[in-house]
């Protein structure tokens, strides 16, 4: 297959890019969301329509999946009932063959095959933003457990914050720009603002990236403690602020790992890596 349809559904737009074996983009296209997975559906077939030179469409959902029936078995930012047939509903308004995954893995999956994880066997992929997603590589092949596995950012740290499900102590909810920012109490809660402030050097700024580093240093502690993978990939929105948070954690890290930093490196795919990674489906 030369050519495959990449799409990434996120809660504000889906990214559609075009692209061969090589992982170059021909083509790339963006629109915003649909309120639903019905609606949502009938923009995919319309990107396929107008980007008609391709075999075959990968998926990246934002949630959990059942992969052999094509379904969503939950989201959070895009609310649908449990069992809708995306797949198949698509595969057959297109005639395409169709695959679906979780958005993380599919951001770490084109880390694997076109990114920095080319080539390493066991590594971690987060992708931090508004939440935390993630993906696990084990033996050079993306690990799902019985299906779900990867939800790095649910995993519990302490007893405070709330997560995007509602739950308390999670990763996803100590690593929440705007949490950190109402804690320090800065009165500026927009992610957007608190990094515009802390590169010009405010020290409350500064500070709010200072806690999200030692944060995130737990969880990633935590991963390198029961996995120890020979890299782990900061993707998403946040990871551009990495000179801001990734002393802290590293230092963190030192007081907390058994076997030694691990490797980090920024991811080299960030705006349409999900997309890339989506397409990256059938080359994986």
């Amino acid at each position: 297959m030369n050519k495959v349809l990449g799409i990434d559904i996120g809660a504000t737009f889906i990214k559609a890019v075009l692209i061969d074996s090589s992982g170059n983009i021909l083509e790339r296209k963006k629109v915003e969301t649909g309120s639903n997975f019905k609606e949502i559906s009938k923009q995919i077939v319309s990107i396929s329509d107008q980007i008609n030179d391709h075999g075959a469409i990968g998926i990246g959902i934002p949630g959990t999946i059942d992969r052999t029936k094509g379904t969503i078995v939950s989201t959070v930012n895009i609310k649908e009932k449990s069992g809708f047939k995306i797949g198949k509903i698509i595969s057959e308004e297109t005639g395409k063959k169709v695959l679906i995954e979780n958005d993380a893995n599919c951001a770490t999956i084109v880390e694997s095959v076109f990114g920095g994880g080319q080539g390493i066997d066991n590594f971690i992929c987060l992708t931090l933003g508004t939440g935390i997603g993630g993906g696990i590589v084990i033996d050079g092949k993306l690990y799902v457990g019985n299906g779900s596995a990867g939800e790095i950012g649910h995993m519990s740290i302490g007893n405070k914050y709330a997560c995007g499900l509602g739950h308390t102590g999670c990763l996803e909810g100590y690593c929440s720009i705007k949490n950190i920012a109402k804690e320090i109490g800065l009165k500026e809660n927009n992610a957007q603002e608190i990094y515009l402030l802390a590169k010009k050097g405010d020290k409350k700024a500064k500070s709010v990236y200072d806690l999200y580093g030692r944060y995130l240093a737990i969880g990633l502690a935590n991963i390198g403690n029961i996995l120890n993978p020979e890299l782990i990939v900061l993707a998403g929105g946040v990871s551009k602020a990495a000179n801001l948070f990734l002393p802290a954690t590293k230092k963190e890290l030192k007081n907390r790992t058994m076997s030694g930093l691990p490797s980090i490196k920024i991811a080299k795919f960030r705006d349409w890596g999900g997309a890339i990674g989506a397409a990256s489906l059938f080359f994986a």
